[in-house]
């Protein structure tokens, strides 16, 4: 983690204090999305899931629905190599697990893919973020 604001047994947490630009991951913990008055934790997830969906809108950013997923998307950001040339993206996964599914954002439609199984994971305002699933050691998306 990199992101470690708040306390880990702070409850009632106000996510708000934090950037919505994450680069790379927040730590959270139960206690941070309940209030001590029980009848209110509804408030504080509600709260917690607007920050997270304005979070989402940002470009790059993928929320984890569980650790794994958190841990794979974590060693592809760190481990997997880019290359921009003139008309396409080339990826190099050869440090990363090839059973895995990674998941990458573009500003622009994906037409082709070489190397990997690719399908769009959500659409946003102003980009698509894929699910890629590699198939050899070099990717490229055009």
């Amino acid at each position: 983690r990199n992101i470690n604001d708040i306390e880990w047994d702070m409850f009632d947490s106000d996510l708000s204090v934090l950037p919505t630009d994450i680069n790379g991951i927040l730590g959270l913990h139960w206690p941070n999305l309940l209030h001590s008055d029980t009848n209110k934790s509804g408030e504080v997830i509600n709260r917690a899931a607007k920050f997270f969906l304005m979070c989402s809108e940002n470009f790059g950013t993928v929320l984890s629905k569980d650790i794994e997923f958190c841990a794979n998307q974590s060693l592809f950001y760190r481990f997997a190599k880019t290359e921009q040339r003139e008309n396409e993206t080339i990826i190099d996964t050869c440090a990363l697990d090839m059973n895995k599914t990674y998941y990458i954002s573009s500003k622009e439609r994906v037409k082709s893919v070489s190397g990997a199984d690719i399908s769009v994971f959500e659409e946003k305002r102003n980009f698509i973020t894929y699910a890629l699933t590699p198939k050899t050691e070099k990717i490229i998306l055009k």
